[in-house]
Order: structure tokens, then sequence, then C-alpha cells
């Protein structure tokens, strides 16, 4: 099963004096070797790379958040992304070659998974996605600080959830700053979590300039982290995953 969801999102100042947009691309497949199918829509340079990788689950990987940047790259612009490839900063973060746009890309990924945004780079925007798995919280809990440990424990059943909630809200703002996590754990700490009707919203505690939000996915978690003066509008992607929901739960192959 393949499952692509494209869109774009606005991101406005709160004063609306600037108007901007991002590109959206989530996609899924539960081919373990969907990279075989289609590496001829990756650019030359990213062909080598992903050669480069030794296990399939990697290939997936690389795989699955290329296509979703250049999903997301196509959605912001309008251009094909095929002749446009991505390699990686001094610190790992991921940089768009042979752009002439001034654009910003930030892609994450799961063995099964692919989840990018591409943005003006006056903006900064982070973004992560997390399988939600069990076996994950206790390595989760001991990188999280006592008042996070906090805000999980008031959350009940749903404290896996929460974890994976907190830990992507942490990976999206590292991405954000293109710091990843080469500055202590603790400085992307979660302030506070508020759940919506859909999605949830984070506040940072030593970042009050960012906040992001998060949206479940077919048991995997996508999260955007971006500056706290801006309105980001989700509401669309969320009202495509509901109005699909059915489509995902038969296996069908769906494209939005």
């Amino acid at each position: 099963m393949q499952i692509i969801v494209r869109h774009t999102c606005n991101l406005n100042l709160n004063d609306k004096s600037i108007q901007r947009k991002i590109g959206i691309g989530i996609i899924q497949d539960f081919n373990p070797n969907a990279w075989m199918e289609s590496i001829g829509n990756l650019h030359a340079e990213e062909q080598h790379q992903l050669n480069q990788k030794i296990t399939n689950d990697a290939k997936n990987s690389f795989y699955l958040a290329r296509m979703a940047a250049k999903m997301a790259i196509t959605n912001l612009t309008g251009l094909e992304a095929n002749n446009t490839w991505i390699d990686h900063g001094v610190f790992g973060y991921p940089v768009l070659e042979n752009d002439s746009l001034g654009l910003g890309i930030s892609l994450a990924h799961t063995v099964s998974s692919g989840f990018a945004a591409c943005y003006d780079h006056r903006d900064k925007i982070g973004v992560d996605i997390e399988l939600v798995n069990e076996t994950k919280n206790t390595v989760i809990e001991t990188a999280l600080t006592k008042r996070e440990i906090e805000l999980v424990n008031t959350k009940g059943n749903n404290r896996t959830v929460y974890l994976h909630l907190i830990w992507a809200a942490r990976e999206a703002l590292s991405k954000a700053l293109q710091t990843g996590f080469l500055i202590p754990l603790e400085l992307l700490e979660v302030d506070a979590v508020i759940k919506n009707d859909g999605y949830y919203e984070f506040t940072f505690k030593h970042f009050s300039l960012f906040k992001s939000k998060a949206f479940e996915f077919n048991k995997s978690i996508c999260t955007i982290a971006y500056p706290e003066r801006c309105l980001l509008n989700i509401e669309p992607i969320l009202t495509l995953l509901k109005r699909n929901k059915s489509e995902y739960s038969q296996n069908k192959v769906k494209e939005i």
C-alpha cells in the first residue's frame, strides 16, 4: 500500500504583514522494497547516496524521505524537483543543491514513512515523524526532563502517545534550529502540550520564539516546529486525512 499526501499550508505573521506558504509532503509505503521500484525518481547524486546504504530498511527510509521532500518542493514552487538534489550541511541538516529560489527543506522518516516541509529560507521550519511504539518508552523517558515526565504522567492511558509527541516536538525544534541533537537535550524541553480537535500544540521552555503542531497519521506522529509569531494552518491536511481514513484502513492506494 502507498499513501501520498501533498498540500500547501499558509504561514503568516500574526499581524498578517507577511504571508508565505509551506509545501508539505507525506508518503507511506509498506513495501520493504519500495526504493527498488521507483529509484528513477531520485537525482543521480541521490541514487549514489542510496546505493551506499547497506540494509533495505536504510534504503527505504532514505528513499521515502527524499520522495516526501520532492513532493513538498513541487507543491511550494510548482516545479519538478528531480533536477534538485538534497545534500547535507556541515551539521548534517538537509540542504537543497541547484536551488535558485532560496528554499529551505526539512525532512524525516521511519522505515515505512517520509515527511517533509519546503519553505522560504527566511523562515525556520523543522519536521519529525515518529512511529508510536511502546518498546521505545523507556529510552525516551531517560532523555526527558522532570517537567516533561510530569506532563506525560497527567495523560493516563495516553502515556505512550505523549512520550512520542514530546520527543517528536523536541526533534522538530532541533531541526528548525539546524543544530540537531548537538546541543544539550534539556535545552529542547517542552513547556506545555495542548490537545485540540485533531492536533496538538507545544511550547518550549528555552526557545519561546518557537512552537510546534503535531497530528497522528497511521500509528505515526507528524510534527512541525515553526516561529511562534507566525500562524500555521494545518487544518486542510487534517481534513484530508480524516476524509480518507476509511481508505487507509482498507489498505487502498490513495493520493491526495
